[in-house]
């Protein structure tokens, strides 16, 4: 189980909703292989607008990792959502509102799946700090 997203900056998921953070944690607790990939072109908003989030991410963060693009994957507009390698949304520039929608073909999602894992490759972890009352 897998939840993939590439975005500008992830504002249109609202993660920091109460729903949208309590249905990623039941997605998470429901199985350890469950996993949250998300690559995004700036931090900014979710590191100031979403703390249920951040605090999402530290209590899994063994199944959340957050990365950010470089500076030549920063210049992709596409936004993509890839969920058990077999679906997939995607848009090509992030303003627009078409885009594409494939269900439960793996076959069609695997050049998605690809094309993601390139844009990992080519982006770096992100540790989202966090404040410790003592």
């Amino acid at each position: 189980m897998s939840i993939k997203i590439f975005d500008a900056d992830g504002a249109q998921y609202e993660f920091n909703s109460i729903q949208r953070v309590e249905s990623l944690s039941a997605f998470l607790r429901s199985d350890s292989d469950a996993k949250l990939t998300m690559v995004l072109r700036s931090m900014g908003h979710i590191e100031k607008q979403c703390p249920r989030f951040v605090q999402l991410v530290a209590l899994h963060s063994n199944q959340i990792t957050i990365r950010q693009t470089d500076a030549e994957a920063s210049r992709v507009e596409d936004c993509l959502l890839i969920t058990d390698d077999a679906h997939f949304a995607r848009r090509n520039v992030q303003a627009h509102p078409r885009g594409v929608l494939i269900r439960n073909d793996e076959r069609e999602a695997m050049p998605m799946v690809e094309w993601f894992q390139q844009i990992v490759d080519a982006s770096t972890v992100v540790s989202l700090a966090t404040t410790l009352g003592l």
